[in-house]
């Protein structure tokens, strides 16, 4: 476990305070998912599924206690935490409770992070173990059209093969003829960082046909938001996310990382995706 005096110089955890649709609390809590050490980041997730390791996984998750929320730039804090006594299923790994928290005006509900729970759809907000700040100050902008379209191009790249169109919801009338192309993707959202840096998310948005991947019992995901960077000229794809949480220096070395909402059919969680390493997700199922 992270001792706070012998390792905080060398380990960074990361977690997320989430509201009632996004974990098995009444109010809203915090689960912790992702760390940093002298391997560098990975991911909380738990991979041994035994009564035996169930009984104790609560106590892999006590420390950190006490967080600061990061939003926009700014950190608040402290938010104190309390993990719970033992988790009933592995999908509660990485829980806690809250104990204390500031006002966070910022807690706002949208349905981008709706999960088909009825309750209330609070926004997720990123908690550090430590006060962090975007040093690339990222925020929401207008694409850079040269930008935008290496983006679209790298999306044919990659999703544009294995699919079908027809001009019917069966698939009838396929026509063989027809490809992804860059009129069909519509941009969701985009972020500037100071430097000129871009974020994108595209998505498919067909207006004259159907379409869906042609490999059964394979989720297709070009209707569904896929991210691109554009840095220095070059894009690069940091794959499916239904909205971006955060943007911050997690681990203080200059550089911000992404972290990102996740929700895939009965599948929900976050990706880390630090600026120069593997994506990293941390994923539970929701029934």
């Amino acid at each position: 476990m992270r001792s706070l005096v012998a390792l905080a110089a060398w380990m960074w955890t990361l977690s997320a305070l989430a509201g009632p649709q996004i974990g098995f609390w009444e109010q809203e809590g915090a689960r912790v998912v992702f760390e940093k050490n002298k391997k560098g980041w990975s991911s909380r997730q738990i991979r041994v599924f035994t009564p035996a390791n169930l009984a104790t996984l609560s106590l892999k998750f006590e420390r950190p206690d006490q967080w600061h929320a990061f939003f926009e730039g700014r950190s608040y804090g402290p938010v104190q935490t309390a993990v719970f006594p033992r988790y009933e299923f592995y999908a509660q790994s990485g829980l806690q409770k809250i104990t204390r928290a500031p006002p966070a005006p910022f807690r706002t509900e949208s349905e981008e992070f709706a999960t088909g729970i009825k309750t209330k759809n609070l926004r997720p907000v990123l908690l550090t173990d430590q006060p962090v700040k975007d040093p690339e100050v990222w925020s929401k902008s207008a694409a850079a059209p040269k930008a935008l379209k290496k983006a679209k191009d790298k999306f044919i790249l990659l999703f544009g093969r294995g699919l079908d169109f027809a001009k019917d919801s069966e698939f009838q009338n396929k026509d063989p003829k027809r490809r992804l192309r860059a009129e069909d993707l519509r941009l969701q959202t985009v972020y500037r960082s100071r430097r000129g840096d871009e974020l994108f998310s595209l998505a498919a948005r067909f207006q004259d046909s159907f379409v869906r991947c042609s490999r059964t019992g394979v989720d297709c995901p070009i209707e569904s938001k896929q991210w691109f960077l554009a840095r220095q000229g070059q894009v690069t794809s940091l794959g499916d996310a239904v909205a971006l949480i955060a943007a911050a220096d997690a681990d203080r070395d200059g550089k911000s990382e992404f972290f990102f909402f996740l929700n895939r059919n009965d599948q929900i969680g976050y990706a880390l995706v630090p600026p120069n390493g593997k994506r990293l997700e941390f994923l539970w199922t929701d029934h």
